[in-house]
């Protein structure tokens, strides 16, 4: 697959430029107003939920066929952090105070959403940095393949949601990260703050070991973009729910859930072209080959 192994050109470096520039800019920009309260309804915030679930599933999905054609660890494990983190969107919507309920479903107190939320937060930028580590051990080696492996990642994922959201919800009342259903508390900024040193050690792993394919360009645009989702979320917005910086900073969190998708579906589109092409100019070939 070429993403995974052809080395980004100049034009699609400066397209991942233009995109953090731009959502730099929005950030610059809504500042001034971070603090505005825009509200927010349950039908906004589902739709948010299912638009992650999806993107992130579907991005999985891509990955292991990707890993499939060109077995990897590393691609087996970014795979598997964006299966995780699509998943634990549903917790995460479920138990949302207001969305199905007032106190949210599956038993949920005043701390499960952000419980969960910060597991979300943490895990999606360590799977980066451990596909940044594991690819640079597997340079010039080939991974072992097999689908059991994968099944029993796809498994695991699905296992460490189910535990996190039960954990969130048996014990998560014990960790005081919000204050109310719509403000957080001081002890809630740890976790943006260890989510951004992941970032920020996962962007410079992939930066010192240099950019060697397409992927790794766009995986360095996501982590940017996870920056400036926990800028917005956790510092403009002062951890409020429903501010202006708070909706700015899930719309830049759905840019950043949709990047790695978007150019998987081009390149995906611009292989089947290729064999296209290719089985087209075969077949006139052997057809002027008969004629002759």
């Amino acid at each position: 697959m070429p993403l995974s192994s052809d080395r980004p050109g100049r034009d699609e470096t400066l397209l991942a430029v233009v995109v953090v520039g731009v959502l730099l800019a929005i950030v610059t920009l809504s500042g001034p107003f971070a603090g505005i309260d825009l509200g927010g309804g349950p039908p906004a915030l589902a739709a948010y939920a299912t638009a992650v679930l999806i993107t992130d599933v579907m991005t999985a999905v891509l990955l292991l066929s990707i890993h499939a054609a060109r077995p990897s660890r590393a691609i087996l494990v970014l795979s598997l952090g964006y299966l995780f983190t699509g998943l634990a969107a549903v917790p995460w919507v479920l138990t949302f105070p207001g969305v199905f309920s007032q106190t949210g479903l599956l038993g949920a107190g005043l701390q499960t959403t952000a419980v969960i939320a910060a597991g979300r937060r943490v895990v999606f930028p360590f799977a980066i940095l451990a596909y940044a580590l594991l690819s640079r051990a597997e340079s010039g080696r080939r991974s072992v393949e097999g689908w059991p492996g994968v099944l029993a990642g796809i498994v695991l994922a699905i296992a460490a949601v189910a535990a996190l959201t039960w954990v969130a919800i048996a014990g998560g009342e014990s960790l005081p990260l919000m204050r109310d259903p719509r403000v957080a508390t001081a002890a809630w900024n740890v976790v943006p703050a260890v989510a951004a040193v992941i970032c920020v050690s996962a962007l410079g792993l992939l930066w010192w070991r240099g950019v060697q394919c397409s992927l790794d360009l766009w995986l360095i645009v996501v982590l940017a973009t996870q920056l400036i989702e926990i800028a917005m979320l956790a510092w403009l917005s002062s951890g409020e729910r429903f501010s202006l910086a708070w909706w700015c900073g899930r719309a830049v969190g759905f840019v950043s859930a949709s990047v790695v998708l978007v150019v998987l579906m081009i390149d995906t589109m611009s292989v089947f072209d290729r064999l296209l092409r290719a089985a087209r100019a075969e077949r006139q070939m052997r057809e002027a080959r008969l004629a002759g």
